[in-house]
Parts: structure tokens; C-alpha cells; sequence
């Protein structure tokens, strides 16, 4: 689900870039895109009163019956005896967590725990390190200036040039939903090598574009220099989203059930203060 999240989000980034493109030729284009950017959350607002609760929220108050609704909804081919199995696993589930549920002492137990059991420990270490190689990574910085970079490099549309990292980062997000449950291990020592070398390749194109302390080209770059910058972008983003724009989300699953919810506070936590950071 995760994954899934990260599709809907990088599939917005590239819809955003292409609306940019085209109001980009629009005499105060800006105000028609924030206006366009309500439309979503309208029609999420207008749609309420017909969402359903989740299952689990509803075990959760007791309302068994209507979780069964819900599912049932959900997997309609679905035999009412595996609808049971999965009401009671549901079950389960809510059960431990109420259990781990008492404010703010299990918090602070949590806190204790994490950093006193060496097992707790080692994978707060891994988790938050696997986050903050994500946000430390670069990919932000491409991501919201890469049509700036365009610009300085004379591309005469570079909001449309834009698009070939969004949408690069939309395809590979993609492609991970096939491969992320198949290694995460193995996927991400599979392609976090292809970050550097394709920054080393940027670094090689940039060399040859001279540009002044205003950001302006002082000459004309060679085309192969423009290609390589092209290329680079492309096979940072692409080795980027098919593992590190993903797993260290689901690094929460290193962390044991009683120490989760603090874990994974500390997790976004890392991801945010890196994330301005850089």
C-alpha cells in the first residue's frame, strides 16, 4: 500500500508538470493551477458521505457486522468463510495494538525501549539510516529545480523537459510494485550503486556548461553535453525510484510491534529534518 501511495504521489508530480507546461503560456497561468489543485480535494470532500469506513476502524468500535459489509464490498468473489478469517485476523491485530495502547507511559516505555535493547536499536539505526540516505541522496533538489536546470542549460521549454524526470519517476515507481516484495535487500544493493554514477555523469556534462554567478550561459554547451545531463537525470531518477523512493518507508517492519508507533514517529522525523536540511 505504501508503494501504491508513492505511485498516486509521483503520478500528481508528473500531472502537475504537464499542466505547467501548458499554463505556462497563459498570461498568469499560476493562479489557474493553484485553482486547478482544489479540484481533487473537492471532489474528495464531495465523495465523504459515500466512503466507507476502513474494517479495521470498525472492529475497532465493536461494529463487526459492518466491517463484514465493508468487506464483502471489497472481495466480492470472496467465500463468507475467508471473510471470517480475515475479520478475525483484523481482530487480532486491533487486539495488540489496544494492548500497546496506553498513552503517554507506553510512549515513553517505547522511547526507553528503542534505545536500551540492542535489538530495538539496531533497527531504529537501519531505518532512520535508510531514510535519511533517501532525503540525503539529492532527489528533492532534482526533482523541484529540475526545470531550472533545463532553463540554465538554454532548453527553450524546460518545464516540458521537466517531465522527463517526473515521468521517469512515475515509471520506476511502477515497476518497483512488481519487484519491491520480491528483496528489498537485494533491490536496494541492486540500484543504490546507479545514484552516484549518474551523478558523476551529470558532473561531467555540467563542466562543459559554462554559465556565470547569475545562472546565465555564458556560451552555447556543446549538445553531447546536454544529452549526457539529459541521460544522467534520467538514470538517477530511474535507479532512485525503483527502490531507495520507496523502501525506506516500509522500514517500519524492522521494528518490533511494541516499539512501532514511536519507531516510526522517529522515522518521519529523520525523513523531515533531512529533508530541509538538504
Amino acid at each position: 500500500m505504501i508503494t501504491v501511495y508513492s505511485l498516486a504521489v509521483t503520478g500528481g508530480q508528473a500531472l502537475a508538470y504537464a499542466i505547467g507546461s501548458i499554463f505556462n503560456l497563459v498570461s498568469q497561468g499560476w493562479r489557474y493551477m493553484f485553482a486547478f489543485g482544489a479540484i481533487p480535494a473537492l471532489i474528495q470532500v464531495a465523495l465523504f458521505p459515500i466512503y466507507p469506513e476502513t474494517p479495521r476502524h470498525l472492529i475497532y468500535r465493536n461494529q463487526t457486522a459492518d466491517a463484514i459489509m465493508v468487506l464483502q464490498q471489497i472481495y466480492p468473489q470472496a467465500p463468507p468463510s475467508d471473510i471470517q478469517t480475515l475479520v478475525q485476523t483484523i481482530q487480532d491485530d486491533v487486539n495488540r495494538s489496544v494492548s500497546f495502547d496506553q498513552g503517554i507511559r507506553r510512549a515513553c516505555w517505547s522511547w526507553k525501549q528503542l534505545h536500551t535493547v540492542p535489538s530495538h536499536l539496531r533497527s531504529l539505526i537501519t531505518a532512520c539510516g535508510l531514510m535519511a540516505l533517501q532525503q540525503l541522496s539529492g532527489f528533492n533538489s532534482l526533482m523541484y529545480y529540475s526545470a531550472t536546470l533545463f532553463n540554465i542549460m538554454g532548453f527553450s521549454k524546460p518545464i516540458e523537459a521537466g517531465l522527463i524526470v517526473s515521468g521517469t519517476n512515475f515509471i520506476f515507481t511502477a515497476l518497483s510494485l512488481k519487484f519491491v516484495d520480491l528483496g528489498r535487500r537485494r533491490l536496494l544493493i541492486g540500484t543504490v550503486w546507479g545514484l552516484p554514477v549518474a551523478l558523476a555523469m551529470a558532473a561531467g556534462a555540467f563542466s562543459k556548461i559554462n554559465i556565470d554567478t547569475n545562472l546565465e550561459l555564458v556560451a552555447t554547451p556543446p549538445l553531447w553535453a546536454k544529452v549526457l545531463a539529459i541521460i544522467s537525470f534520467a538514470v538517477f531518477v530511474a535507479f532512485y525510484a525503483i527502490a531507495l523512493g520507496n523502501v525506506p518507508w516500509l522500514a517500519n517492519e524492522f521494528l518490533a510491534l511494541e516499539v512501532r508507533a514511536v519507531g516510526t514517529a522517529m522515522l518521519t522525523m529523520v525523513c523531515c529534518m533531512w529533508f530541509h536540511l538538504s
